[in-house]
């Protein structure tokens, strides 16, 4: 019976590190997006400044929200716009793990559809 309480003591110790190992993954996932973006920018563009290439950024995921993205800033998406867009269809990337660490399943409030029209 130690055995068991010992063993079950561990799998909540893991259960607690899920969240940040998630976390990593997805901030080590947008980082390397990040970075070959930068090298798409490089050899798609003819002799793109230092400010064009390092506007690709992204931001990090947190144990208390796993979301991730990779964006390019305001500015450069000014005119990056009509190439990005015709090209991919976006200027922004999100990873999430689940639908629900977005919290949008949270925000909408879905009424029951009833009879009458209100």
């Amino acid at each position: 019976m130690a055995h068991l309480k010992d063993l079950e003591r561990q799998l909540m110790a893991l259960k607690k590190q899920i969240p940040f190992a998630t976390a990593r993954a997805l901030t080590s996932t947008a980082r390397k997006i990040q970075e070959a973006q930068k090298d798409n920018l490089q050899s798609r563009l003819d002799n793109p400044t230092p400010f064009t290439v390092n506007s690709v950024a992204s931001t990090a995921a947190r144990k208390t929200n796993l979301n991730a993205k990779v964006l390019i800033r305001p500015t450069a998406a000014e005119y990056l716009a009509p190439r990005s867009l015709a090209a991919h269809g976006t200027l922004a990337v999100t990873l999430c793990s689940t639908p629900k660490a977005s919290g949008f399943w949270q925000r909408k409030k879905y009424q029951p559809l009833t009879g009458k029209k209100s």
